[in-house]
């Protein structure tokens, strides 16, 4: 019972809500094939939106349409939180499924890692400008 009413604080927390909705913009984005849409998720200059565009080129030149992509958040950690920034620290992994035409496909999974992810708020939008390694948390048994 503990743990439950301990998850529920945990993802009911204004920080977990924009990033679950940034999370499902993102899968949008790239089950739509919209690489504008995908790239508007992302502050300029962001590394993490370069490396996002660069799966998402991959995938298209290889003709690998994604189906369906959902991250899987295991544990959260809310940081600063303010109308116009938002900072969280979350061990996440992403998986997905694809097909390419002929067939289904089970794309790559990545490994579940520790990140510290900072939002901005961009003409009313909220945009990824930076994903980081969030070292040791959580503490490791």
């Amino acid at each position: 019972m503990f743990f439950s009413v301990v998850l529920s604080f945990l993802f009911a927390t204004p920080a977990i809500d924009v990033l679950h909705a940034w999370d499902a913009a993102r899968a949008h984005a790239f089950v739509a094939a919209d690489r504008s849409a995908l790239a508007g998720l992302y502050a300029d200059g962001s590394r993490a939106g370069a490396r996002d565009l660069k799966l998402f080129d991959r995938y298209d030149a290889a003709g690998v349409g994604v189906t369906s992509m959902r991250t899987q958040i295991f544990a959260a950690r809310p940081g600063a939180v303010s109308s116009r920034r938002v900072s969280i620290e979350v061990v996440d992994r992403v998986v997905a499924t694809g097909a390419d035409g002929s067939r289904c496909l089970r794309l790559p999974s990545s490994p579940a890692r520790a990140e510290r992810v900072t939002l901005r708020r961009r003409d009313g939008r909220w945009v990824v400008s930076s994903v980081n390694g969030a070292g040791q948390w959580p503490a490791r048994r």
